[in-house]
């Protein structure tokens, strides 16, 4: 008797977990009455079509480039009098989230836990946990990690490469407090394997928490209220590590097992140190800049260069500085001297040398000041020291070294790498803000600024608006910036690169989702990834 019955990689009926871009064996089991064959893709996921080898033989083959469902029919003596029917539903699950979308015209459950239904159901559930807890990015492991270790974003990497899905997601790598990396960067906590199974390798993909709520953390001694640091082996801690960066509080905690709320707390560390009441006390040989803790408000500092010797040498007869006892001394001696009577003339180079005065003048003397606008002194005027005559007491200087060049460069340094004290640049101060504020915008277009750097900025407005990120040629944040956004009314915020790279889709149009009755904002952050490409994750639609 003829018979239609598929077979998928030799098992009969459906299967809805291949791998990508991976040849798919089909097949009809006949009973002998099989004279012809007609293969259908009846509906595959959208995208440049895949195609069966051969849609009129018995065993054709598939290999799917494309997430999600292939409905494949099969109708075996088409026109007889014998003529069968079957079909099968392959898939591949998406990488990021282990969902598939069903094909359209699926009617027939694969099994009671695994079919259309099931699918459809678990992809509402994923909505509904993304609406209510955007906290969570996919990110590829950049080393064999364990749960609840603690992470930082180095890179990005390219997922279903040459694919019609091909997607950049972030690569996550151990974040060690004895690095100071530790305190300038968003960090992320593993929450587990996207793809089931026990061991989490390289190039595993996992579920990262930026931000929210994560269960079950093991740590010894953990109680409700404890507030955690990031260790120098890269865990949640009760104890700071070389670099102190709070990054947690425990919820709950008991018999070593507790539930955190972790915090996205990028650029400032965290100081839980407490002060003695000691009598403070010079700092003595630290070099200003790499103190470990906080000191009193009323601590005390020896004056002059910390590293050993004075800042001020004493005074000579050519060059200034501080006076010595000896000079003291000497200079009491001239109090037996009489001021001369004689009207004060001008001082001049030919009269007498700086310090080589041979008389006491009369304290009332006086000395005629030029009424010209008075103008910085520079190398070509006269050296310190060697002035010819007065100045007016309103004259400037221009801050700086008078030999050439800036008293204060800019400090330097690299992650891991030695470095130099000096002036923090604008660049500094953004990258080391943190929540340092709420820029709340209620208009219908804002471009965010450098000193959003670190900010929340809230979006507020019944109508549609625009979020834009500029350029680093307009505002060059420094790699790792995160631009939080939350909107607080009715209307959609559309997020546009304004020329720069917006991950996970560049092209398409982000907008974040407008609140619902039961949830009062939604939220979405933007990570600086690269110099023009920004990671972009939390309440959005793609358009």
């Amino acid at each position: 008797m003829t018979q239609a019955l598929i077979t998928v990689n030799g098992s009969p009926g459906s299967d809805t977990d291949l791998p990508i871009d991976t040849l798919v064996q089909l097949n009809n089991t006949g009973n002998g009455g099989e004279s012809t064959y007609l293969w259908t893709i009846l509906d595959q996921p959208p995208g440049a079509a895949d195609a069966l080898s051969s849609t009129s033989i018995q065993n054709p083959t598939l290999t799917p480039k494309k997430e999600d469902s292939y409905l494949i029919q099969l109708i075996v003596n088409q026109g007889l009098a014998d003529e069968r029917v079957d079909r099968v539903v392959v898939a591949v699950r998406r990488l990021k989230t282990r969902i598939r979308v069903p094909a359209a015209g699926e009617t027939t459950e694969v099994d009671s836990a695994d079919g259309y239904a099931s699918d459809a159901n678990e992809i509402l559930r994923l909505v509904d946990t993304v609406r209510a807890d955007p906290g969570l990015v996919v990110a590829q492991l950049a080393y064999n990690a364990a749960l609840h270790d603690i992470v930082r974003f180095t890179t990005v990497a390219t997922i279903k490469s040459t694919l019609p899905g091909e997607e950049i997601i972030p690569v996550a790598d151990l974040a060690v407090a004895s690095a100071s990396y530790v305190l300038a960067e968003a960090l992320g906590i593993v929450v587990g394997p996207v793809a089931e199974g026990g061991t989490i390798l390289t190039g595993d993909l996992v579920y990262v928490r930026v931000h929210g709520q994560v269960v079950n953390v093991s740590l010894v001694g953990i109680t409700t209220g404890d507030v955690l640091f990031v260790s120098d082996a890269g865990r949640l801690a009760r104890v700071a590590g070389t670099n102190e960066r709070e990054i947690a509080k425990a919820l709950t905690g008991s018999a070593d097992v507790g539930s955190v709320h972790f915090g996205l707390r990028a650029g400032v560390a965290a100081i839980s140190s407490n002060l003695s009441n000691a009598t403070p006390a010079d700092i003595g040989a630290s070099a200003p800049g790499v103190a470990g803790l906080a000191s009193r408000d009323d601590h005390v500092h020896a004056h002059g260069n910390q590293a050993g010797a004075s800042l001020h040498a004493v005074a000579t007869p050519s060059v200034a500085g501080f006076m010595s006892a000896a000079d003291k001394t000497a200079l009491d001696g001239l109090s037996a001297g009489v001021p001369s009577n004689t009207p004060p003339v001008n001082v001049t180079k030919a009269a007498a040398s700086a310090g080589a005065a041979s008389e006491v003048s009369r304290q009332d003397h006086k000395h005629d000041i030029t009424t010209a606008t008075a103008v910085e002194l520079t190398d070509s005027t006269n050296a310190e020291g060697a002035a010819t005559s007065l100045a007016r007491s309103n004259h400037t200087h221009a801050h700086g070294n008078r030999s050439g060049g800036s008293l204060h460069a800019a400090a330097a340094g690299d992650v891991g790498g030695a470095g130099a004290a000096g002036f923090a640049t604008a660049a500094h101060i953004n990258a080391l803000g943190g929540f340092r504020g709420v820029n709340a915008q209620t208009g219908t277009a804002y471009t965010a600024v450098a000193d959003d750097a670190g900010k929340v900025i809230t979006r507020s407005n019944v109508g549609a608006s625009t979020q834009s990120i500029p350029t680093n040629a307009v505002t060059p944040y420094p790699i790792g910036t995160v631009l939080p956004f939350f909107n607080r009314n009715v209307g959609e915020v559309t997020i546009d690169g304004a020329g720069t790279t917006l991950v996970p889709e560049d092209g398409k149009t982000l907008v974040m989702r407008t609140p619902s009755t039961t949830s009062f904002f939604t939220a979405a952050f933007a990570l600086k990834v690269d110099t023009n490409e920004w990671l972009v994750y939390g309440d959005l639609v793609l358009v």
